[in-house]
């Protein structure tokens, strides 16, 4: 005789504690406005001749960041070089040692701290659009 075959109900979903939320990460402070992955505080607005009022605002960085290049004097070892880079904000890109250069991004306000760093020589803005052009091509 063939087995009789039983509904199964799903289990109702778990409601969330007090103070927690259902997928297990903490509640949203109050005021905050989400970051990447960051609950930051969000100053209240300041109102005035065509300013808005509230308490959310969009959270960016100080300046766009800049493609660099930088370059190394020679006297410590590049991976150091690029660890202090990073620590001081760099993005490091590449590191290519046998030219003694980091490439990466930063914001160009970070130009002269990152100048400052022991080992490097100078910081420069990458030139992304640079041509030689063709064999044989007339110079411009």
């Amino acid at each position: 005789m063939p087995k009789k075959k039983t509904a199964t109900r799903k289990k109702p979903a778990k409601k969330a504690a007090a103070g927690k939320r259902a997928d297990g990460l903490p509640p949203k402070p109050k005021g905050a406005v989400k970051t990447t992955a960051v609950w930051k505080k969000s100053a209240p607005a300041k109102a005035g001749p065509g300013k808005a009022t509230g308490t959310k605002r969009k959270v960016t960085a100080a300046s766009p960041n800049e493609a660099m290049v930088v370059i190394a004097k020679g006297d410590r070892a590049m991976h150091e070089i690029a660890r202090d880079l990073r620590a001081a904000g760099f993005q490091v890109g590449d590191v290519l040692e046998a030219l003694g250069q980091v490439t990466g991004h930063a914001p160009a306000n970070l130009k002269s701290r990152l100048k400052k760093i022991r080992g490097v020589e100078d910081v420069t803005g990458s030139h992304p659009d640079f041509d030689i052009g063709a064999p044989g091509a007339p110079v411009s």
